[in-house]
């Protein structure tokens, strides 16, 4: 697994690991828009992703809370960039921003991107045992 290092360390940082075709995120701390879409790109554009990799992103630490427009704008954004991020994304989320996340994923889903809001680390792992992936579990990236 290659830990890489972000443009705002402390923040956000991800793994990829190729083997297993996952792409691991941990977010947290205060973050805003801009960061969200820059977070968004880094992976995207990683010479190490694949589209086909899932992703395990890690939000249980995140302080943010976007506007309506800005959760709009993340959408329109991740919905330019859909052929990148073909697989599943698991986003484990705490409490007070899972229906934010969900209403996200409704969203997503249109234009067919498969994410899916998890409270807890079972059912996010049932989820990826549809295809296989049931020993992925979230882990902080050091």
């Amino acid at each position: 697994m290659r830990v890489v290092n972000s443009d705002h360390p402390g923040i956000y940082r991800y793994s990829i690991d190729c083997k297993e075709h996952l792409c691991y995120v941990y977010v947290g701390g205060r973050i805003d828009y801009h960061i969200t879409v820059s977070l968004i790109k880094a992976v995207a554009e990683h010479p190490d992703f694949t589209p086909d990799m899932c992703i395990l992103l890690d939000l249980t630490e995140l302080n943010y809370h976007p506007t309506y427009q800005e959760l709009m704008a993340i959408r329109d954004h991740l919905k330019l960039m859909k052929d990148r991020f073909r697989s599943r994304i698991a986003v484990h989320v705490p409490h007070d921003l899972h229906d934010l996340i969900l209403m996200m994923s409704m969203f997503c889903k249109k234009f067919g991107l498969n994410m899916r809001p998890f409270r807890n680390r079972e059912d996010l792992q049932e989820w990826f045992s549809e295809i296989n992936l049931s020993h992925c579990s979230f882990q902080q990236i050091s």
